[in-house]
């Protein structure tokens, strides 16, 4: 196996020790020398890539294939690779990314438009109900065929009703509303969930009721719940806070589609960070990178002498990377490994055979990052549509957010101007994220980046 590494990485100093050791093997096994010696002269010469040529012919005919779908048919090609690998959720990952670089939108899973594989929908794909943890192919089965066999479903309740409920059970309607798979259905998850044991109940009684032939005399719709209201009406709560969505959603799938913790902190990230894990392949071994992520596998560990180390699982907005964080900087850096955090993490790149690692030198608070470093803070409104009451609240945040920074006020009126108004200095400000926050839910949509 040594000989067959040192061929396959062409290195001349390693082939010289192996042909040695075979040599004399040789020799031992009572071998002809010339024999021997013209045996490895051959496998050397194998080393500098002699090929099969019928292996190299098939292989560069699968190439030109499969780039040539790729290219002319970029949406079906990258369908059926996700529906391939769709075991495999560091793969999916990669294609996902791959997918979105390419201009092509991933839609998320939905009961009514979602099939067993990745589908092609108009420009975009679709994602697989099969790909949902927990979703077995009897369950895509029998969504698909009440789906076929009646139409879309209206209501979580009508779902209920309607599938086989002994392929389709209660965990797979929670993994389903946790993916987001009800969200075309106009309510929020929360709203699902809360639902879910009084739908799952109703639901069966029905089934039970037609397959005995006593369907009930005013049908379902006239039925009022225990909790006093109508049947399918859902609780009236709000959705649940955007890391709680999120974490159901990779929970349910093993990633984020509908969106990203780190998603509003790309502005941050491209301004402190040096590399995303999808580039570390094309770093150079040992060389010191600055990457942006969040926490999502830790692997605790002693040393031989007793000390606490970790392997950590880093992911950001491409795809994850293994950390190795040593003792020392472990116990500075405890704590936010073990947070939810956005952190920024400094080391050095680790080029294995088949992945790089980075070994960690220094792990810190992304958050903190941003509030030490940054100096101005850009509020860019959009007229018209713009309220008196908004700018009056959005005066009253800034005054429970006083620090440091300069903030400039844009007016940008759109496909026409943009006025730049700079605020006194008694307006100086802190670069948080909870004035991003407060800013961003009086508004609506992105308002506050920093610089």
């Amino acid at each position: 196996d040594l000989l067959r590494r040192a061929m396959g990485k062409k290195k001349p100093d390693e082939m010289a020790q192996q042909k040695k050791i075979f040599l004399d093997g040789a020799k031992q096994n009572k071998l002809d020398a010339k024999k021997a010696e013209l045996v490895f002269d051959q496998m050397e010469k194998f080393a500098e890539y002699g090929f099969n040529k019928s292996h190299s012919a098939a292989y560069a005919y699968i190439a030109y294939q499969t780039a040539y779908l790729k290219a002319h048919y970029p949406v079906e090609f990258m369908a059926a690779l996700l529906t391939e690998d769709m075991e495999n959720t560091d793969k999916i990952i990669k294609n996902i990314n791959e997918i979105r670089n390419m201009g092509i939108a991933i839609l998320p899973p939905d009961i009514n438009a979602s099939c067993r594989n990745f589908t092609v929908h108009e420009k975009d794909i679709r994602f697989g109900l099969g790909a949902v943890k927990g979703v077995g192919g009897g369950a895509v089965e029998a969504i698909v065929e009440a789906r076929e066999k009646e139409g879309p479903f209206q209501s979580l309740h009508d779902f209920c009703e309607r599938v086989d409920l002994r392929r389709v059970n209660k965990r797979v309607v929670e993994a389903l509303i946790k993916c987001g798979a009800f969200d075309s259905l106009q309510h929020f998850r929360a709203q699902y969930m809360a639902a879910l044991e009084e739908a799952m109940e109703s639901g069966q009684k029905v089934q039970r009721e037609k397959e005995s032939g006593q369907e009930s005399l005013f049908g379902s719709d006239q039925i009022v719940t225990q909790n006093g209201h109508a049947y399918g009406q859902l609780p009236d709560l709000e959705e649940w806070p955007e890391n709680v969505l999120l974490a159901n959603e990779k929970e349910a799938i093993g990633f984020y589609i509908t969106g990203h913790p780190l998603a509003r902190h790309s502005d941050a990230i491209k301004r402190f960070s040096t590399c995303d894990t999808a580039g570390l392949s094309e770093r150079a071994d040992k060389e010191e990178v600055s990457v942006c992520g969040i926490v999502t596998g830790i692997k605790l560990l002693n040393t031989r002498k007793g000390d606490r180390m970790a392997f950590v699982t880093l992911e950001d907005l491409s795809g994850f990377v293994e950390m190795v964080v040593f003792p020392e900087t472990y116990t500075a850096s405890a704590e936010l490994l073990n947070s939810e955090e956005p952190l920024l993490v400094k080391g050095s790149v680790d080029v294995g055979e088949d992945a790089c690692k980075i070994l960690v030198n220094e792990v810190l608070s992304l958050k903190d990052v941003q509030e030490r470093m940054t100096t101005l803070v850009h509020f860019r409104l959009t007229t018209p549509g713009l309220e008196e009451r908004q700018l009056r609240a959005l005066k009253e945040i800034m005054a429970r957010y006083r620090g440091e920074c300069e903030a400039l006020i844009h007016l940008v009126v759109p496909n026409r101007s943009e006025t730049v108004i700079s605020l006194p200095e008694d307006l100086r400000l802190q670069a948080s994220d909870e004035m991003m926050d407060d800013v961003e839910k009086l508004f609506g949509y992105n308002v506050v980046t920093f610089e």
